[in-house]
């Protein structure tokens, strides 16, 4: 799953940089009732990197605290460790799919003439499902997981 979630990176810079490339000056994000929420190109770019950094930092330091704390323990938790491991850099996976989803939609909808919102759209709302799907795979390594034997 760590290759997965370094390709997830690589994925992730090349498309905050191709569709930072495409954007506007004035990036239309959220278009309601009350008005349209614009943001600068720059700001966009600079938001997407802060969440994308924010986000994969602390689901590391988590999966580093749950090794550390795993592996304090006793040895029949190796394998909840191992799972638990591959479990968040999965989700980490997903979650950076999600976030590389969500500029195309934006680059999408910012795009002057092109509006084919399916396809993409489809991409966000799969991406989201499959986030869900990774939840309950996580409920099923915690059910199945060996209890700590405590002396």
């Amino acid at each position: 799953m760590k290759f997965f979630w370094i390709l997830s990176i690589f994925m992730f810079l090349f498309s905050l940089l191709y569709t930072y490339a495409g954007f506007p000056d004035q990036v239309n994000t959220f278009s309601g009732k009350s008005g349209d929420l614009i943001l600068s190109k720059g700001g966009l770019f600079y938001i997407a990197l802060i969440t994308f950094v924010l986000v994969n930092t602390v689901f590391l330091v988590l999966n580093r605290m749950l090794n550390n704390y795993l592996g304090a323990s006793s040895g029949k938790l190796s394998l909840k460790k191992v799972s638990i491991s591959g479990w968040i850099n999965g989700f980490l996976f997903i979650i950076n799919f999600f976030i590389i989803s969500i500029l195309y939609f934006l680059f999408n909808i910012n795009q002057q003439g092109t509006e084919n919102f399916s396809t993409i759209g489809m991409m966000v709302m799969a991406t989201a499902a499959l986030l869900l799907g990774w939840l309950v795979y996580l409920a099923f390594i915690l059910i199945r997981a060996p209890k700590p034997v405590i002396d």
